[in-house]
């Protein structure tokens, strides 16, 4: 009498090796692109039979279970725009079997700081008093018409509202020089930012560089600090700039 050997398929259960999780577990998986996370839920892992203890003899399966006592295997599910896909681990959470856990996608600042540097702003011309000549050694006015901003953005379905304002401008006055200064300026009469041009005769093109920086809030929550800054030039305005000439009016 001859010896059948059976061989028996079987399918093992891996535990997960990351610590238990618990239900409001919001991170993204490995590999996972976290501004395409859409949404994310956990669903109850079904029992699955443990390897038979002998190849050779068929018994009866055994029902087990990958957590420790006190908490239940799920199955994570993330969500891109397209699809559900499954989680290549299985997340151990405390407490009994539930339905699926729906979990709101988290918006971080690196996906909001992307939005703002995609978000077109001004570049607003940089103004002068006198406008298109002015006189060597003459204290010229130069201002930018320019103030906050608000933007409204959607992000993993959640509405993101910047509050964006020009926080740092830099004046080129087309002499090789420059100045930095944290406001606009105004017009005449007042003199909140100016320059004496010291060669006369020539025509130079003044412009100013602004730096933006912005707060953000996800949907009514609380106002944060957007972690960068963006940087938009104006486009160049021509100044000429000319001497005074002393005229005799009339004579006694």
């Amino acid at each position: 009498m001859s010896i059948r050997v059976i061989a028996v398929a079987v399918l093992l259960l891996v535990p997960a090796m990351s610590p238990p999780a618990t239900a409001d577990d919001t991170g993204a998986d490995s590999g996972q692109s976290a501004f395409h996370l859409w949404a994310k839920k956990y669903q109850p892992e079904r029992h699955r039979r443990a390897r038979p203890l002998h190849p050779v003899a068929v018994l009866r399966p055994k029902i087990v279970n990958a957590c420790p006592a006190g908490q239940t295997a799920y199955t994570r599910w993330v969500r891109t725009r397209t699809t559900w896909d499954s989680s290549p681990t299985v997340r151990c959470i405390y407490g009994p079997p539930k339905a699926a856990i729906k979990i709101k996608p988290r918006v971080t600042a690196a996906m909001v700081l992307r939005a703002f540097r995609r978000i077109p702003l001004p570049h607003p011309l940089a103004q002068s008093q006198p406008s298109t000549k002015t006189l060597v050694n003459f204290e010229t006015i130069f201002y930018v018409d320019q103030g906050p901003l608000t933007r409204r953005v959607r992000l993993l379905g959640q509405r993101i509202t910047l509050a964006i304002r020009p926080a740092r401008f830099v004046w080129h006055h087309g002499d090789g020089s420059q100045a930095v200064t944290d406001t606009p300026g105004a017009a005449y009469p007042a003199r909140d930012i100016t320059y004496r041009y010291t060669r006369a005769d020539v025509t130079v093109r003044h412009s100013v560089t602004i730096t933006w920086t912005a707060r953000y809030r996800v949907n009514n929550g609380r106002w944060r600090m957007v972690p960068g800054t963006v940087t938009t030039n104006g486009p160049a305005s021509r100044l000429r700039i000319t001497e005074a000439v002393p005229v005799l009016s009339g004579l006694r």
